[in-house]
């Protein structure tokens, strides 16, 4: 016969396990817009290398109204990208970031850093149109770097919350 002691216990244990279950549901919740979307299509990677070169041409080209208007065919473009992005995932990511997309995310900001700079000192040093070229190809691997490294921190993260 079980004692109050051990019945107690049991009952206790299993609202522990509900109370932990719950937390999981809701972290899982939280973390949807992140993890639950399609893919992002194969040509992500190159519409932001192109981009990025073009604003390279455009800022260190274009004089006056001339680098006016073509940074904001540049926004525009990226407003599209925006609308699409949205439309194809069917949301856009909210509320705390899988602790496993920390990694890249933050791999993306520094990696775009260092593309800016290298934009920058090549520009001045060497020219634009090599700045335009380098930024293409360093933006480029850059994206498709990310898109790789997230993809694999998100299934990690999917793993931890079924």
């Amino acid at each position: 016969m079980l004692s109050v002691m051990e019945t107690s216990r049991t009952h206790d244990d299993r609202e522990r396990e509900a109370a932990l279950q719950q937390l999981q549901d809701i972290e899982r919740a939280q973390a949807a817009t992140w993890l639950d979307h399609p893919a992002t299509p194969w040509w992500w990677a190159p519409y932001f290398a192109v981009w990025s070169g073009a604003l390279v041409l455009s800022v260190g080209y274009l004089p006056g109204w001339g680098s006016a208007l073509g940074n904001l065919a540049l926004v525009a473009a990226s407003g599209f990208l925006i609308g699409y992005h949205r439309r194809h995932r069917g949301t856009w990511p909210t509320g705390d970031i899988p602790r496993e997309l920390h990694r890249p995310l933050w791999m993306l900001l520094v990696g775009a850093g260092v593309v800016m700079a290298a934009a920058t000192a090549i520009g001045f040093l060497v020219s634009v149109w090599v700045s335009a070229v380098v930024t293409d190809v360093l933006a480029g691997l850059l994206v498709w770097r990310y898109e790789r490294d997230y993809a694999r921190a998100a299934e990690r993260a999917r793993r931890r919350l079924p």
